[in-house]
């Protein structure tokens, strides 16, 4: 009788020992580690998600620090965002939370390490699904989290006949939900120019025609008379682009 009490009691126990690690598995898969970068920022095509969100609170910590099989101290971090465009992928508009690692060892700076998204400001973030998770194609760095110096842009009309690059120069220099002359002069003197000057310049022509402020339309005229010296004297030549 001992002897089948003692089976009993072990085939009791089997389930809940699966489910306990069926659980850590689980758990274990779920897990966000650091990887080498699979996608490239000017490889746009191949990124699965690029998408335009307002962070609803500052970046933060997510986890405790770890360290490398260097001794390098690495963390992860995450920032809850509000979507306001969807450019490219398959994603539902809402909020999101983004992940990525940050290097804490010592290098140029917090802002190089993605350590300075703000509550409020708006983001390109260019995604890749990590199990459950949305996390930025690189690690920690600014090079693949891009700042819109020109405010939100929930109500910003995404055209689908223009290549991403084109959408993404064109909201960056575009009027917001509240953009101010200062900001859309400050984005005119940073343009993105990663996928080449031809969209900046495009755009450009299009706020010195149009923009309804006399002062942002000046200076959008200004730059492109120094990218006229650049590229219009023959040296270099711009597709798309006639000066």
């Amino acid at each position: 009788m001992k002897k089948v009490n003692e089976i009993l009691k072990t085939l009791l126990c089997l389930p809940l020992a699966a489910v306990f690690c069926l659980s850590i598995s689980c758990e274990r898969e779920a897990r966000i580690v650091p990887f080498q970068p699979r996608f490239n920022i000017l490889d746009y095509p191949k990124v699965p998600v690029i998408v335009v969100g307002q962070a609803l609170e500052k970046c933060h910590p997510a986890a405790p620090p770890e360290y490398s099989g260097d001794h390098r101290p690495f963390q992860l971090w995450t920032a809850k965002v509000r979507v306001e465009q969807i450019v490219q992928g398959d994603l539902k508009p809402g909020i999101l939370d983004v992940f990525y690692f940050v290097d804490m060892g010592f290098s140029t700076g917090a802002a190089s390490h993605l350590m300075d998204i703000q509550k409020g400001s708006s983001e390109i973030f260019f995604l890749q699904r990590d199990n459950d998770k949305l996390r930025t194609i690189c690690d920690g760095w600014r090079s693949c989290v891009l700042w819109v110096r020109s405010g939100s842009h929930y109500k910003f009309e995404v055209n689908p006949d223009l290549p991403t690059p084109d959408i993404l120069v064109n909201l960056m220099l575009s009027r917001g939900d509240h953009t101010s002359d200062a900001q859309m002069i400050d984005a005119i003197y940073h343009p993105e120019s990663r996928w080449g000057w031809a969209p900046v310049i495009n755009r450009l022509r299009q706020l010195a025609d149009s923009d309804p402020s006399p002062s942002v339309r000046s200076v959008a005229l200004q730059e492109l008379e120094k990218y006229q010296k650049w590229f219009g004297n023959g040296n270099r030549v711009l597709p798309g682009v006639r000066f």
